[in-house]
């Protein structure tokens, strides 16, 4: 299945366009984009990204022309008595109004600086979220990864239930020609096992509607059907220049870099002088209630520049401090380019190893299932002499260890393209800021 078409139908099981039933999650990518959209931890993540995008917004609007109002008004009464003469009351009320604009014409671009740097910052965030960082709570990379736990779970139960049924009805077959002790054990452990598995199923149902938010559909694709649809880049060479451009630690490492880069223009910007233009206007009312001639009515208008230059050493050591940040991002953007090379060229040659296991490994248990098969049909054709039990017990033995062989290969091929996904940042390429 491909990517888009996946997305497609997240978008659609989202929007209630289609039934109730089809709304469950068959697929591991319908799983995770359901998780990362309503888990509350996710939700969170979604809401301190929001509010970190409005602390963005709001240092942009630093840059731009600043007007204020201002206005106040007063009333007074009172009376003056000189010696020898009466009391001359006094009444009066006053009022002010002004309008002015301050405009910043030059700062260095230490504020476009800094606007740029809560940009760089805001994005590196979100880019850390999409990554599986143990040290930051919620992210999506992280509950990707539970999801990814819980749905391998759900498909390995499933799969062992239905592996369980084959052998268990393999063992009722050959129990109508021997009543052999060992036999007889076998089918009781094996339908204890049965009953634990679906004991076992019922809290990992719960378990993935819980990480989810959903309950899994009952027709949950296995893991082989999986597998087929973590489509990754052909060579490790070009999923390391993917996870180069594309995979959250990278983005996020570069744009912390970017961050630190213009944290230390916007230090050096403000370290020299600045230029500010303010324009102001003004009314004063004052009406004297006893005397008319006390009461004016009065304009003013003013316009000014101010030049403003830091002194002091300080300036010195921060941008000491500055550039030494800038430095350990730098080094910090190094380290994550490495991991992600070396960690995608071992994941690729682990990854031609298991897919060889794969093919021997199918290739055993197959074979061992067809060798069942043609013992069973010889009981049904009744053909009782050729089967010998303790060679039947030996075979359903045999059978289980390759079972659980191929389904362990199964488990780590999903676990490696998984991880590569992540890394070359496919896993939220469409979806990465739901």
């Amino acid at each position: 299945m491909k990517v888009s078409a996946i997305i497609l139908s997240t978008l659609l099981i989202a929007s209630g366009s289609i039934s109730a039933a089809e709304n469950l999650p068959r697929s591991l990518r319908e799983s995770i984009a359901i998780a990362v959209k309503n888990n509350p931890k996710t939700v969170s993540t979604n809401e301190l990204l929001e509010s970190i995008h409005y602390s963005t917004l709001a240092t942009k609007a630093d840059m731009y022309p600043k007007a204020s109002v201002n206005c106040s008004g007063s009333y007074s009464a009172g009376s003056t008595t000189y010696y020898g003469s009466a009391a001359l009351p006094s009444k009066g009320a006053s009022g002010d109004c002004g309008v002015s604009l301050n405009v910043n014409i030059y700062d260095g671009k230490s504020g476009y600086y800094r606007y740029k740097a809560e940009q760089a910052s805001e994005a590196a965030t979100a880019a850390a979220y999409n990554t599986s960082d143990s040290l930051i709570p919620n992210t999506r990379g992280g509950l990707a990864n539970q999801a990814v736990n819980i749905f391998v779970s759900l498909a390995n139960s499933n799969a062992q239930i239905a592996y369980n049924k084959t052998a268990l009805s393999f063992l009722k077959i050959f129990e109508k020609v021997s009543d052999d002790y060992n036999l007889q054990s076998t089918i009781t452990e094996t339908e204890q096992e049965l009953g634990q598995l679906n004991d076992a199923l019922k809290l990992q149902k719960e378990s993935f509607e819980y990480t989810v938010t959903l309950p899994p559909s009952e027709n949950l694709d296995d893991l082989d059907t999986t597998i087929g649809t973590l489509h990754i880049p052909a060579s490790a060479d070009d999923a390391i220049n993917l996870a180069l451009t594309n995979g959250p630690e990278v983005i996020r490492r570069n744009l912390n870099v970017q961050m630190a880069e213009f944290n230390l223009k916007a230090l050096k910007g403000s370290l020299g002088p600045s230029i500010s233009l303010s324009v102001n206007a003004g009314k004063s009312i004052y009406s004297d209630k006893t005397s008319s001639t006390n009461s004016y009515d009065g304009r003013t208008n003013s316009v000014g520049i101010s030049i403003s230059i830091p002194l002091g050493v300080s300036g010195h050591y921060m941008t000491k401090a500055s550039e030494a940040a800038l430095a350990s991002k730098k080094s910090e953007r190094e380290a994550a380019i490495a991991d992600a090379k070396y960690s995608i060229s071992e994941q690729y040659k682990r990854l031609v190893n298991l897919r060889s296991n794969y093919i021997s490994n199918s290739k055993n248990y197959n074979d061992q299932l067809n060798y069942l098969t043609m013992l069973a049909k010889s009981v049904d054709e009744g053909k009782t002499l050729t089967v010998d039990i303790s060679k039947v017990l030996t075979a359903i033995n045999t059978l289980e260890k390759r079972y659980y062989q191929l389904q362990r290969t199964q488990d780590e091929i999903l676990t490696v393209l998984f991880g590569i996904q992540q890394v070359t940042g496919q896993l939220f390429s469409e979806f990465a800021l739901i």
